[in-house]
């Protein structure tokens, strides 16, 4: 019984950070990520940078 209203809540609160998160970034993807508004609401991100700098845009694992 205790492990299944864990289970609920931590669903809940997966759901809600994903929520918050996709208004967070809303309003970058909608202006493209572009300048200076990007800088302003927080729009960075190192996934990019390190996908590439790792080599794993070349599909080879290491």
């Amino acid at each position: 019984m205790l492990t299944n209203k864990v289970s609920k809540l931590f669903v809940l609160t997966v759901l809600l950070s994903s929520f918050l998160s996709l208004l967070k970034f809303n309003y970058c993807r909608a202006t493209n990520w572009a300048s200076p508004g990007n800088y302003v609401h927080a729009c960075y991100t190192d996934i990019p940078a390190l996908f590439s700098e790792r080599d794993l845009d070349t599909n080879i694992f290491p």
